[in-house]
């Protein structure tokens, strides 16, 4: 939970990220890259009937929540359904839990490396960049 103040240069601009981001292929290109993370770090999954689609749709809603909630003054984390039947569907293929605990280990990673790079790309006179990873 965080209730720090949105970094001065930031709020003009995050409307149009956010905007930007909703669009239904940039939601895709998300699912896309962050689940070939995950299945290229966890192949056993890929090999799993209706697994990859649980992953994806888990993918997916948590990407709109985080969106939804991001210019939102205090941040709560809400496991969304995807990421249930997610979990439900790996224990029932009897993965350890360890497996549950390196997908969203490498689902961090992977949304950390875009972040920092969607980050850098902002002009630096715009908005402090620590402040904006900090936020």
């Amino acid at each position: 939970m965080t209730s720090d103040p949105i970094p001065a240069g930031l709020e003009a601009w995050l409307p149009g990220f956010i905007a930007d981001e909703l669009r239904p292929e940039k939601i895709e290109e998300w699912v896309v890259r962050t689940g070939g993370a995950i299945k290229a770090a966890i192949p056993d999954l890929a090999a799993q009937p209706e697994l990859p689609v649980a992953l994806d749709n888990a993918i997916r809603e948590h990407w709109l929540a985080f969106l939804g909630a991001f210019t939102q003054p205090t941040f709560h984390f809400r496991l969304v359904e995807g990421g249930v039947l997610l979990a439900q569907e790996v224990a029932a293929r009897q993965f350890p839990i360890e497996v549950m605990i390196k997908i969203y280990r490498v689902a961090q990673q992977a949304s950390w490396a875009y972040v920092t790079g969607v980050i850098n790309s902002i002009p630096p006179d715009t908005v402090d960049h620590t402040a904006v990873l900090v936020y």
